[in-house]
């Protein structure tokens, strides 16, 4: 563990963050340093900033795929009209993008692109998206804004990201 610890601190990475994620997964820390590197690399080539917060959850998330499984989930999201470049920002904003299943993904994409008719830029800037329940958060807060729009109970335009970020008990 402590070779890996070093490394990822030499690559910019704050010891509390390391701390605090290693208390959530400690079993990240136990995989070679020569790996380690790697992934790291390939992180940094895909646009990751070493300094940003995700960084350290690029590089997880990135050793928990085999390259068949990113390669595949990077087909999909091409496949829905994605650059590479495109998801390489998502990935870059919301490593745990590329960790969602392919199901998941593809009902995600599903809905904001050919249901809510959204431009697949709307994604591309929002991935936070990824992460969300449709069927127990988007839809149903989509829903409320609706019934106060179509109430005329709201008086100014509601961004639908703003809500959704919004905790359970705070909606």
């Amino acid at each position: 563990m402590k070779p890996n610890l070093e490394f990822l601190e030499s690559c910019g990475i704050a010891r509390p963050t390391l701390q605090k994620f290693m208390l959530s997964r400690p079993g990240f820390f136990y995989q070679s340093t020569e790996r380690l590197k790697q992934i790291e690399e390939r992180v940094r080539e895909l646009g990751c900033d070493p300094k940003s917060k995700m960084f350290v959850s690029a590089i997880y998330t990135m050793s928990s795929l085999s390259e068949k499984k990113w390669k595949a989930k990077l087909e999909l999201l091409e496949s829905f009209g994605f650059s590479k470049g495109e998801v390489f920002t998502m990935f870059s904003k919301v490593p745990y993008l590329m960790s969602r299943s392919e199901e998941k993904l593809m009902k995600v994409m599903d809905y904001f692109l050919n249901e809510l008719k959204y431009d697949k830029s709307f994604l591309a800037s929002r991935p936070v998206f990824f992460g969300y329940s449709l069927e127990k958060r988007v839809i149903p807060r989509l829903n409320v804004l609706q019934a106060l729009r179509s109430s005329a109970l709201l008086t100014r335009d509601v961004n639908l990201l703003k809500v959704c970020l919004i905790s359970e008990e705070a909606f």
